[in-house]
């Protein structure tokens, strides 16, 4: 699945590159864009936008219902569809294919609206956290409180400390998979029932574990035996399982 990193070095829109860690406006970097640019246009017939499995949407950042009726209306002008009961994620990905076939850097004006809906397309937040975004932007906040799927599996956001996070407000379920190190990976299985959080008591858990973390991380100057302070203090608050995976994410660099 491409996510809004990835597409940067696709879209035709005026401000598609407009992503974090863009290699543009240089002349030293323009070869990796190229380079970038061909790689994924030689993918172009594994790339999706998204993936569906019993009742689960996969995606980058998610689907909300604002984006989805802004997308609806794009795909009827292209001709995609007739009216919203065609719309599918499997004919998403159909068109996002056939963009990507019909790529041409001189003839792209009748796919900028597309381009446009996949790029960052907020008002107020800079971050993507707004309802209007698409699968490859919006934040698990405003997906929670929009969402176009009831049960929804993101990335894109590092809200993870060590483990999935999983959030419900009312029918909305999102499961976000991201870390600060990318490190999150599981077998999903989803015909099992798991235990989902709102959000307020989410922060309350990550306050929780951030400030263990942070205190041990200040004794450490006091400490020759490093590792075995920091396993003793952590299992005063967690199980062997999370000791494990927070050395692994948060202590590794004291470790090496």
């Amino acid at each position: 699945m491409i996510g809004n990193h990835d597409w940067s070095y696709l879209s035709q829109s005026r401000e598609g590159q407009n992503c974090s860690g863009h290699q543009s406006g240089s002349i030293y970097s323009e070869g990796k864009i190229t380079v970038i640019r061909e790689l994924l246009l030689g993918a172009r017939d594994i790339l999706e936008l998204a993936f569906e499995c019993d009742g689960w949407v996969f995606s980058h950042a998610g689907f909300s219902k604002t984006a989805v009726n802004y997308m609806q209306e794009i795909l009827k002008n292209l001709g995609m569809i007739q009216d919203e009961k065609e719309y599918s994620i499997s004919l998403l990905n159909s068109v996002f294919k056939k963009r990507l076939e019909e790529y041409d850097i001189f003839n792209f004006s009748k796919w900028i609206p597309f381009d446009e809906k996949l790029d960052w397309d907020g008002c107020f937040s800079g971050s993507g956290d707004e309802p209007s975004q698409f699968c490859l932007w919006i934040r698990p906040d405003s997906l929670l409180e929009d969402a176009y799927y009831n049960n929804q599996v993101v990335g894109h956001t590092e809200f993870c400390i060590y483990d999935k996070i999983y959030l419900q407000q009312e029918e909305n379920k999102v499961i976000v998979v991201d870390s600060p190190d990318h490190e999150v990976y599981d077998v999903f299985d989803t015909q099992k029932e798991y235990e989902f959080f709102s959000v307020p008591e989410i922060n309350k858990q990550r306050k929780k574990h951030f400030k263990v973390v942070n205190d041990i991380k200040s004794q450490l100057i006091m400490h020759n035996d490093t590792e075995d302070f920091i396993r003793k203090s952590l299992k005063e608050h967690f199980s062997d399982e999370v000791v494990e995976k927070l050395i692994k994410l948060a202590f590794k660099e004291y470790l090496e």
